[in-house]
């Protein structure tokens, strides 16, 4: 979708839905779920619940989803968590301010996902829960680089081609 198409997405007028709210929308985020949260204008949307966090990774919001999704529940009732992790655990931030490639192992994606599956264990005991989990958005090391205006070296171009794997690994 381009990015006028959303521009005018976003400004059609939307209704509000109307009727029981049976599931409360909860999002599990790192960074992107910080950037995304400033842009909700419309009312509705404004009833979505942020767990974000700058730089956690999957395994570090599992933990602390583990010791607090009970009370989360009892204080917000049934809830819809929409999980949406993963660009932290592929990428580093260096000192520089540029980012690269966390692992070129072949099995960081299956290690990925087996924590992501770990998620949807931690809903089990609450039937009425629901658990969706977001696409990691494709994103890119070079593109980064040149963003904070620096050249990208050789290897971060390397490093861009299995990122890119390892999103459609972890995403499929």
């Amino acid at each position: 979708m381009s990015e006028k198409k959303v521009r005018d997405y976003l400004q059609t007028p939307r209704s509000l839905t109307v009727g029981k709210r049976y599931l409360r929308p909860v999002v599990l985020s790192d960074s992107k779920g910080v950037y995304l949260k400033d842009q909700v204008r419309h009312p509705e949307d404004r009833q979505i619940i942020w767990w974000n966090k700058r730089g956690t990774n999957i395994q570090n919001s599992l933990h602390w989803l583990e010791k607090n999704i009970k009370n989360k529940i009892n204080e917000l009732g049934n809830i819809h968590l929409y999980i949406w992790l993963g660009t932290c655990d592929l990428t580093t931030k260096n000192k520089d301010r540029t980012i690269s490639l966390a692992s070129q192992h072949l099995d960081t994606s299956k290690n990925l996902f087996e924590n992501l599956k770990k998620f949807k264990l931690l809903l089990q005991p609450d039937p009425n829960s629901k658990i969706t989990f977001i696409e990691i958005p494709h994103y890119s090391i070079t593109k980064w680089i040149n963003h904070n205006k620096k050249s990208p070296s050789e290897d971060r171009i390397n490093q861009d081609q299995e990122l890119h794997q390892q999103i459609v690994n972890l995403n499929s």
